[in-house]
């Protein structure tokens, strides 16, 4: 729970599901990825911390 809580502050609602290490599908493996901005924004925001 908290480690949701603080995700969510940190990332944001968008970019926290990207993070989550709870938010995992096995079966969308061939789905495309989010893409290089919002892996970029992920990585800024990790910087910051």
């Amino acid at each position: 729970m908290a480690l949701q809580a603080t995700g969510r502050i940190v990332f944001g609602d968008n970019l926290w599901d990207w993070v989550d290490p709870n938010n995992v599908a096995r079966d969308r493996g061939r789905e495309p990825g989010p893409g290089y901005k919002t892996l970029e924004e992920i990585l800024r925001r990790m910087e910051d911390i």
